[in-house]
Formats: C-alpha cells, structure tokens, sequence
C-alpha cells in the first residue's frame, strides 16, 4: 500500500472514531497507533484533521469542562485526572481548564450538595453523606467545608 494510500485509510480510521464522541489529539493518535499506522502516517493525518478542524484540543476541552460541570458535574480532581487520561497537555489544562473549574466549582458543588441535603432528616447522618457523596464526585475537602458550612447556616 502507498504512503498515500495508508494516509487516506488513516484519516477515514480516525474521522470513523470521531462520530463516536468529541476526542482529544492524544486519543486519536492512541487509536491509528493500535491500528497498526506507522507514527509518520499517524502525525500526518493529525496534521491534517487539525487543518481541517476536525480536530481541537482546545474546543474538546470546552465541551469536556461544559460536559463535567453542567451536564454530569464533577469536581477538580476528577475533571483534571480525566484530563490528562484523555492527553490534553497540562499547560493546556492550566491555563483553561483550572480557572474555569475554579469558577464553577463551588458552584456546581453546591447545586449537587443541596439536592443530597434534603434526603435526609438526621442532622450528622445529613452532613456525613453530604460529604461522602461530593467527595465521590471529585471535589476538594476545602470546597467541601465550604459548601456544608453554607448548608448548615441555611
């Protein structure tokens, strides 16, 4: 097969998986390298789907942060461990993803904390389980503190 050829076979490979779900460059390229592309074939057809805009870290990581604070909320540590899963680089990472998780995350806290408040009528079995459940989800013990001070004065 030409160079040419396996450049073609790569890109339709990788638009293929795209439908999917948004991706991030570092998961295409995971992907046409367990398809067995050669690395020279795989940055070529990066290169290309970038040109071409199919392809943007930049504009995934929005969605990813719009997705994990508005549609599935989650708190920092996990938002950036599946950050850097997805291989968005870390100075990437800093300089969109921490400031607007650093906005929001109160927020998105709070929201999910008040909801999880109400189903319970005992107060320590309320804050413990408020707690327990935003841990799960991410958040940090300081927003944590944060928020169930906030509930409690409510």
């Amino acid at each position: 097969m030409s160079e040419t050829e396996e450049g073609l076979k790569a890109i339709r490979a990788a638009i293929r998986y795209l439908r999917i779900r948004p991706r991030s460059r570092g998961e295409v390229e995971d992907f046409l390298r367990r398809k067995s592309f050669s690395p020279e074939v795989t940055q070529a057809a990066l290169i290309k789907l970038e040109e071409e805009e199919l392809l943007d870290d930049g504009k995934f990581l929005e969605s990813w942060l719009h997705h994990r604070t508005e549609v599935m909320p989650r708190g920092s540590l996990i938002i950036k461990r599946e950050l850097k899963v997805k291989k968005i680089p870390e100075k990437l990472i800093q300089e969109v993803a921490e400031p607007y998780i650093e906005e929001k995350e109160e927020e998105v806290a709070w929201k999910l904390a008040e909801k999880k408040w109400r189903t319970y009528s005992d107060p320590e079995e309320r804050y413990r389980k408020t707690a327990s459940f935003l841990k799960a989800k991410g958040f940090s013990s300081s927003v944590i503190y944060r928020v169930l001070m906030k509930l409690k004065g409510s």
